[in-house]
């Protein structure tokens, strides 16, 4: 993997400020968590008083993306497009802090060694859950023809897994269908350019008149 460079004005100072901050981040189950009490190189501030100020001013966008005293970085990444409108003539030094952050996340062996165990635990999980959904299936979902040697199975993910990859070994997001009806729903989906939901499932269903409750 090639690592990315960039170039930015920021001083010294706030490039310290960023080791500070990254020295101090934590990586868990592939994920990165920036402390706030550390923003305040990321916020272009002198002091850490003032980045927990502005991080307190926009607590309403930014909670979501808030783990305690942790932030995410699409909460960071958030905020920082949000001071960017705020205060115009700073918006380039909050560019460089994104993509400084950036740059940073994509060249550190640790969190991508946490992504790739995070991953892997995801995908054994996924591959159980389709398993025991097929094991049990009767039945299509869609046309209610019953499975056998002739009918072949196939397990949908109800939200796509590049929509919901958050979804992806839920079983309440998994459908059995017959193979055939499988292989036509995605190739309708491909073909009208839309997005694997359940709302695009329910308007296929609905098109080839299939009696299926899909609810959300």
């Amino acid at each position: 993997m090639e690592s990315i460079t960039i170039e930015t004005d920021l001083s010294r100072g706030q490039i310290n400020k960023f080791k500070c901050l990254f020295k101090s981040m934590k990586i868990h189950n592939g994920r990165a968590y920036l402390p706030i009490l550390e923003m305040h190189g990321v916020l272009l501030t002198n002091s850490r008083q003032s980045a927990a100020n502005i991080v307190k001013a926009h607590d309403r966008i930014i909670k979501p993306h808030q783990e305690g005293e942790y932030l995410r970085p699409s909460g960071v990444y958030v905020l920082l497009e949000s001071l960017c409108d705020e205060n115009p003539a700073k918006s380039l030094g909050y560019r460089a802090s994104l993509a400084f952050i950036t740059a940073e996340l994509a060249n550190n062996p640790e969190l991508a060694r946490s992504n790739q165990i995070a991953a892997a635990v995801i995908g054994r999980s996924a591959t159980n859950t389709i398993a025991i959904v097929k094991r049990n299936a009767l039945r299509c979902a869609l046309s209610h023809v019953e499975f056998n040697s002739k009918v072949k199975c196939d397990i949908h993910h109800i939200e796509g897994k590049s929509e919901q990859p958050n979804l992806v070994d839920e079983t309440s997001n998994l459908i059995p269908l017959t193979d055939a009806i499988h292989k036509e729903y995605h190739t309708w989906v491909s073909v009208n350019k839309k997005a694997i939901t359940r709302q695009t499932l329910k308007e296929f269903a609905k098109r080839h008149d299939y009696n299926a409750k899909l609810t959300a």
